[in-house]
């Protein structure tokens, strides 16, 4: 009698067939995107964009932040001009394919694109979205005929072809941009919301974050505030001194993550959005979002960095106006001791929250909406 013999399966957790089910959802929504994007391309071919035969932009194949980085300014190109993507210098077979046109070097958060006209002159365009204002890459500077720098700082002096641009952020794209909208509706249910991620490591303004926490937790009303804590060992006597504090005045300090659809939804039902100043005193990439959803937003200090389009204190934000250092080390002491009376004086006012909502719906729709940043690239880089 023929005998079966039990195989040694292996053992699949509920955790792999999500991993596995969350990873199709992930390639069919990209597919989706793909397509989509096409068609609209055709549709909003104009002006000079219709002199572009073809972009060529680099696809980092190293374990950086390079795409990541990068994604938010590909996808709002990707939008008006078509694409050629290159792999790393060293893949690339310059006796088929001829000079490799990008710098050759790679910074891990500089993106490198040439714009390729149809009359054939080519254009070397460079963005710059390190959270320095300094340039990074000396090298990547000179190759660069138009060289664009998130956090642009106007006191500092640059070459003449360093362009300010937005701060994008990868979860802000045309496939998102009507539900992010969508919230600019939502009833208040808080009164304000402060979630900051604290990180480890140099320039990450650690005590500040933990000093704003401290004070912010005095306030006497309906708050939404969360410390994630990133980056940190999790035996790191530090953070259990961190978590400590935090934890004594009441705030909720963890390392688990809110998905960003409720962060962004919390985020519109709240009255004002506490935002921090970013690593080296950047503006964060969660900005961009604050104003797409038409939050009343708080800064802890008045940005270091200009856009092409400034923000304007009373107009797209409020300041705590702390003192913060460039390197965003704590501000005085008495600048925090003010925050809890600052933070009750803007709850109180509720025409100037409504006009700071107003403004920002309109400041994205006007400066920020990829559409407009991707259109902003292409003025700039037609005008060299």
């Amino acid at each position: 009698m023929l005998q079966l013999r039990k195989m040694d399966l292996p053992k699949i957790s509920l955790g792999m067939i999500n991993k596995a089910f969350k990873s199709i959802k992930i390639r069919s929504m990209r597919l989706i995107r793909r397509v989509n994007r096409t068609a609209r391309v055709h549709l909003l071919l104009r002006g000079f964009a219709k002199q572009i035969e073809y972009v060529y932009r680099k696809h980092s194949e190293t374990k950086d932040i390079y795409n990541l980085y990068q994604e938010f300014y590909v996808l709002a190109l990707e939008e008006m001009v078509r694409f050629r993507v290159l792999p790393d210098k060293e893949k690339f077979d310059e006796a088929k394919h001829g000079k490799y046109p990008l710098s050759g070097e790679h910074h891990r958060v500089i993106g490198q694109y040439v714009f390729v006209l149809k009359n054939k002159r080519r254009i070397n365009v460079a963005i710059d979205s390190d959270d320095h204002p300094s340039i990074q890459n000396q090298n990547i500077l000179e190759w660069a005929h138009v060289y664009f720098k998130t956090n642009l700082w106007p006191d500092w002096k640059y070459p003449g072809k360093v362009h300010p641009i937005v701060t994008g952020n990868n979860m802000v794209h045309m496939d998102s941009v009507g539900y992010l909208k969508s919230l600019r509706k939502q009833p208040k249910l808080y009164d304000f919301i402060f979630v900051s991620r604290i990180y480890a490591g140099p320039g990450a303004n650690v005590e500040h974050n933990i000093r704003l926490f401290e004070e912010l937790a005095k306030i006497s009303c309906r708050s939404k505030i969360r410390a994630i804590f990133i980056g940190f060992k999790a035996d790191d006597p530090e953070m259990f001194s961190y978590r400590k504090r935090l934890e004594a005045c009441g705030v909720e300090a963890t390392t688990e993550h809110f998905s960003f659809n409720e962060l962004m939804t919390m985020s519109a039902q709240s009255r004002l959005c506490v935002i921090r100043a970013g690593i080296h005193s950047c503006i964060t990439w969660r900005l961009i979002n604050m104003l797409c959803i038409g939050a009343a937003v708080v800064l802890d200090a008045n940005p270091f960095s200009s856009w092409p389009e400034p923000l304007r204190e009373g107009e797209n934000f409020l300041s705590l106006g702390l003192r913060i250092t460039s390197e965003c080390g704590p501000a005085p002491d008495k600048d925090y001791e003010s925050i809890v009376s600052k933070m009750e004086k803007f709850l109180i006012n509720e025409d100037k929250m409504r006009s700071i909502h107003e403004s920002n719906c309109r400041y994205f729709d006007e400066h920020a909406h990829p559409m407009r940043v991707a259109s902003y690239i292409l003025d700039t880089v037609k005008k060299y």
